[in-house]
């Protein structure tokens, strides 16, 4: 069997959703035994900018998604066709398979742009709908994908994602001037990362000398998340970082105090994970799939409530005993998230819907 594996997802800015196409087929072609994977890297895109950018980077996405995607598996003379983002072509006369990663558009879709949530909304549903097999990132993720884009329930798979690739990297030279104590954020500012109420939370009697630490890329909520900033009577003690190398990332996790992650919808979410793994004691928002996947390694929160926030961090600093218990779970239970175990469920779904 030859497969098909859509990495059109690569010519977008760098985010979960590539690690995760990355990562899932680096252990595919581990276990590719008999069977053969042909990548595919979608029509050129435009960097992100203007009306007229986006209008000539949805030309792109449309043409790949008809024209492009079925010239491609003609001349791959592929058997089935996988697609780790999203999305699936038009028309496609081959047995397709897709994961759709999270159902965000719907769950907070008035964080997004109007235009954006609707085009997304409607391919999610029409590639949950036309594909032969759907992987879901969690139990929650499956759940908003059948009550909120009428995905049919009998085609979805739950395969978690893998974590391992995080502790591959080793952690390098510190940020200079970074306080000694401080809880971490890891994430893009976009709306529905609610990094706003984090900042709300600095204000209002977090412990005394642990500095908020805000690394990732900026996204849409970043002017706002700016002024917060600036206004904000704990500004001294907030410290945007930005996007960062792996290796710096690595460091941040590893000295850190706590992560705190209040994000209000992940249909996984790897950044609690990534501290966990790493023994660092972690409070998640109570939403999505948040409270799912760590499985009582962190604790949870009001992620409505810059009040509650502010109590889970003083929980996390100065709780030794909680702090104990969550640095032996964490390792724990992140330890189940395995590339090679996401690997060998997609093969087994995938060999099974192309074998039909």
């Amino acid at each position: 069997m030859r497969l098909s594996y859509d990495l059109s997802i690569l010519r977008h800015p760098t985010a979960g959703t590539t690690r995760y196409a990355v990562e899932l087929l680096r252990a595919m072609q581990a276990q590719v035994g008999a069977d053969e994977i042909a990548t595919t890297d979608g029509w050129p895109r435009l960097a992100r900018g203007s009306r007229a950018r986006r209008g000539l980077n949805l030309a792109s996405d449309l043409g790949w998604l008809t024209l492009g995607a079925a010239a491609v598996v003609a001349r791959q003379k592929s058997d089935a066709w996988f697609s780790p983002a999203n999305v699936l072509p038009f028309a496609l006369p081959r047995p397709k398979i897709v994961t759709i990663l999270d159902a965000n558009v719907v769950a907070v879709g008035d964080d997004y742009d109007r235009a954006y949530a609707a085009y997304a909304r409607w391919m999610f549903r029409a590639a949950g709908q036309r594909a032969d097999a759907i992987l879901a990132l969690s139990e929650d993720a499956r759940q908003r994908l059948v009550a909120d884009l009428q995905v049919p329930a009998e085609r979805i798979v739950v395969t978690y994602p893998g974590l391992d690739h995080a502790l591959r990297v080793a952690p390098g030279d510190r940020p200079p001037g970074l306080p000694a104590a401080y809880a971490l954020f890891v994430g893009q500012t976009e709306p529905h990362k609610n990094v706003g109420r984090l900042v709300e939370a600095w204000s209002l009697g977090v412990p005394a000398g642990v500095a908020l630490v805000i690394a990732g890329p900026p996204g849409r909520d970043e002017p706002r998340i700016a002024g917060l900033i600036d206004a904000s009577p704990a500004r001294t003690s907030i410290w945007r970082l930005g996007r960062v190398p792996e290796q710096t990332l690595a460091r941040l996790y590893t000295d850190a105090t706590c992560f705190v992650f209040p994000s209000l919808a992940e249909g996984f979410g790897l950044p609690p994970l990534e501290a966990m793994a790493r023994g660092v004691p972690t409070a998640v928002a109570d939403a999505g799939a948040l409270p799912e996947v760590t499985a009582g390694g962190a604790i949870v929160f009001d992620p409505s409530s810059p009040e509650a926030i502010a109590a889970a961090v003083t929980r996390l600093v100065e709780d030794s005993s909680l702090r104990a218990r969550l640095a032996v779970d964490g390792p724990a239970i992140t330890r189940r998230y395995q590339w090679a175990d996401t690997a060998r469920a997609s093969w087994r779904v995938i060999r099974a819907v192309a074998r039909a």
